[in-house]
């Protein structure tokens, strides 16, 4: 009897360590699979909602300077001259070249750009910083930085470029499908890449013109403000100083003269955001 209960004892005891050891398994087991499931939903929990803040920030930031011009009045030109000339900015290119004619293998190019946010973003053509192995932006100011390319939209023609700086004027973005035939605007840009800040004005020619331009075809606005080479990546401004286009071309022949285009504005803003 006595054998037998310590037997049905030594089982009791048996099972309970049994019991024991599995709950303190499960436990674990349990407490690893929540660890592991917590992390797994907080890594997409943090994907979701802070890059969709990210993404929120980004779209926000041309939402945020729409703003910026709506309740203006309609300005002279020096008043809008006076308002933008420090959102834009003249863009340098180095590029190593085999060719006799570059100096110590480094050819120079020139263009303009338009400044997006304060903390540094700049708009340019793609054009004007393709295949550059160095590119300098010199703002209003005079001040000259070293940029980084961001990303590039070949079809459209559009680069954005980065530089380490903060408190910069950016463009007011203007919605460039409210435009009308013959509504005034001004040219800011860095003509013949020597000349940065120079300004031109004119009105807007045709909305939605069709070109092929290098072998892309292109909706564009057409201006008749005077556009020269080195302006190309320069702002288009309206009326209340929004910023309405990006200059990306001008047609030339010994006929031709006051036929300038430029990227709508509506388009620049998808672009950059997809970009940035």
């Amino acid at each position: 009897m006595v054998n037998l209960k310590k037997g049905e004892n030594n089982k009791s005891i048996k099972y309970k360590d049994i019991v024991k050891r599995n709950t303190f398994v499960f436990i674990v087991l349990f407490l690893c699979s929540s660890f592991v499931v917590g992390f797994i939903g907080g890594a997409l929990a943090y994907n979701f909602f802070i890059g969709s803040n990210e993404k929120l920030k980004i779209n926000n930031i041309s939402d945020e300077l729409n703003s910026g011009y709506i309740n203006r009045p309609s300005m002279s030109t020096s008043q809008i001259v006076e308002l933008v000339e420090n959102s834009v900015v003249e863009v340098k290119i180095e590029i190593k070249s085999s060719n006799y004619n570059s100096t110590n293998g480094i050819v120079e190019g020139a263009g303009s750009g338009v400044i997006f946010s304060s903390d540094g973003y700049i708009i340019t053509n793609y054009h004007v910083v393709e295949d550059a192995n160095c590119i300098k932006v010199k703002v209003h100011n005079g001040s000259e930085y070293i940029a980084s390319l961001v990303g590039e939209d070949k079809k459209e023609d559009i680069a954005v470029l980065k530089i380490s700086a903060t408190n910069l004027t950016p463009v007011s973005f203007g919605n460039s499908k409210n435009l009308k035939v013959g509504e005034r605007v001004i040219v800011i840009g860095n003509p013949l890449g020597t000349l940065g800040g120079s300004v031109t004005d004119g009105i807007i020619s045709a909305l939605n013109r069709t070109l092929n331009i290098d072998g892309e075809d292109m909706t564009l606005l057409q201006t008749n403000a005077e556009i020269n080479h080195g302006n190309s990546g320069g702002g288009v401004f309206g009326e209340k100083g929004q910023f309405v286009g990006l200059v990306v071309a001008k047609s030339t022949g010994a006929d031709l003269e006051g036929l300038g285009f430029a990227i709508p504005s509506d388009t620049v803003k998808e672009v950059v955001n997809k970009l940035i």
